[in-house]
Parts: C-alpha cells; sequence; structure tokens
C-alpha cells in the first residue's frame, strides 16, 4: 500500500465540510510529517520487517483512528498500536 495514497484517501473520506477542510489540510499535514517520522523510526526498531510491512501496519492503524474529532494524539495511538502490531508479527 503506497503510504501517502492511503493518508490522502483517508483524509478525504473524514472531509465532511468546507470550513473543517481547511483546518485538516493544516493537521493532516502535521499528520502526515508525525506518521512518517513513525514508519522510518520503526523501521529502524524493527529490522527484521519490511519497509512495506512498516508501511502497511501504520496506514491500518492510522485509518482505525482516523475519524475522531481530536486529532491531537492520533499518532501516538498509531505508534503504540502499529509496535504491537509489528511485535506480534515477528513471534
Amino acid at each position: 500500500m503506497d503510504f501517502s495514497l492511503a493518508i490522502l484517501d483517508a483524509w478525504q473520506a473524514s472531509e465532511n465540510s468546507e470550513a473543517s477542510s481547511k483546518r485538516l489540510r493544516v493537521e493532516c499535514s502535521d499528520e502526515q510529517r508525525a506518521l512518517v517520522s513513525l514508519i522510518n523510526a520503526l523501521e529502524g526498531k524493527f529490522p527484521a520487517c519490511s519497509r512495506a510491512q512498516v508501511e502497511d501496519a501504520v496506514c491500518e492503524e492510522y485509518a482505525a483512528f482516523n475519524s475522531g474529532p481530536v486529532r491531537t494524539m492520533v499518532p501516538l495511538f498509531v505508534e503504540h498500536a502499529a509496535v504491537k502490531r509489528l511485535r506480534a508479527s515477528l513471534l
């Protein structure tokens, strides 16, 4: 799954008004940077997993948290869930 495309699709699916559109664009950009940093960090933390596995874990966990109204903690929630998923994949 292409990470940028998955994030864009998830963002577009959550967009529901013109007023929130501008706010979501800014937050999405911040979230994207945080999630790309997370992918890079997890790739180093889980060298036995391919980058595609790490991206898939992060994208799937991001999609699960993407519909919430509070955006601040989304990258942290995604990190915890992705780490749990990647650890399980190594067992």
